[in-house]
């Protein structure tokens, strides 16, 4: 059977399932577009100064292992605070040529927002690509305090992860640890995987009551 090809000139009849599906496309990016931008430091001022007992934190967004950088680049862009606290860049020289090596993730697979909790926040930042979950739940999410925040980026600039403490050399699995830096910041823990090649591990802590494994850098945690 032969299809009828429009000749030039002949208007495009769109159906009506077509047009419907458009139509649903654009209002759920206005209503995501909405949501997050309850979750950007203007509102987060806005909504603090006005609203008796909301009171902004910081938040733990689980992403896409790789991801960091891309969700954070894109909530910062919206408006969003977020951060991924990294290690400093390290210079390296191979036969005469200086390569300069990015610095990496402390808290992979994981991106801090500071907003207020409030459902159209939270939702906003849920249907960010690449963001999986907000640790503790949307509900009653886990927050971590200006101060645990403010020690472990000032701990990243001063170059603490920059180098893995030789300590830590005898690590093994099934490691009792503390967390000492960061939001998870006095979590007790237990070691479940070791990557000595990216200075990492991935320990398990008890979030609400619920088993959550983090990848925490080597620097982030002591043997107890």
């Amino acid at each position: 059977m032969m299809q009828h090809k429009p000749t030039v000139g002949e208007p495009i009849i769109l159906r009506d399932f077509a047009l419907h599906k458009q139509e649903k496309a654009r209002r759920e990016l206005e209503i995501k577009s909405s949501h997050l931008s309850m979750a950007t430091k203007s509102a987060t001022a806005r909504i603090a100064a006005d609203e008796f007992g909301m009171k902004p934190a910081w938040f733990c967004l689980r992403v896409a292992d790789g991801f960091e950088t891309d969700v954070e680049n894109y909530l910062v862009k919206e408006g969003v605070e977020a951060l991924v606290v990294r290690s400093n860049p390290q210079e390296v020289r191979r036969r005469r040529r200086v390569r300069i090596i990015p610095g990496r993730a402390i808290l992979r697979g994981y991106v801090m927002v500071r907003c207020c909790a409030l459902a159209a926040a939270i939702m906003g930042l849920l249907s960010v690509d690449n963001v999986l979950e907000i640790l503790g739940g949307p509900v009653n999410p886990y927050r971590a305090s200006e101060e645990e925040i403010n020690n472990f980026k000032m701990m990243a600039l001063d170059g603490k992860y920059d180098h893995v403490d030789d300590e830590l050399a005898g690590l093994k699995l099934g490691d009792q640890v503390r967390v000492t830096d960061g939001p998870f910041a006095w979590f007790q823990a237990v070691v479940t995987a070791i990557d000595e090649e990216s200075h990492s591990c991935t320990v398990e802590i008890d979030i609400f009551g619920k088993p959550t494994p983090i990848i925490l850098d080597l620097a982030a945690i002591q043997k107890l």
